[in-house]
């Protein structure tokens, strides 16, 4: 879903979009390797406690990947969108 996000992202950044991806990984040098070799413009952070962890149980988590799209005010206005509903989704909270 990476390469999904990169070209949204690329399209959208410059508009107020912005992702920051929470991997629930449990090996750290992977999890860095896999960033690096990727090449992900944006915010990237770990959580080594997977779904126990409050990032995965705050938002119930319970199998990746997933997403959520968060507008402005903080409330989630979409999740688990992908390909042209993402787009159009992410398109209409950036104007």
């Amino acid at each position: 879903m990476n390469n999904e996000m990169k070209e949204l992202y690329k399209e959208f950044s410059g508009k107020g979009f912005d992702i920051y991806q929470v991997s629930l990984d449990s090996d750290k040098a992977s999890w860095i390797l896999a960033v690096q070799a990727q090449k992900l413009p944006w915010t990237n952070v770990i959580d080594p406690n997977g779904f126990t962890g409050l990032p995965a149980m705050s938002y119930n988590v319970a199998a990746t990947p997933v997403n959520f799209l968060i507008d402005r005010r903080g409330n989630i206005t979409g999740r688990n969108l992908q390909g042209a509903a993402l787009r159009t989704r992410v398109a209409e909270l950036t104007r």
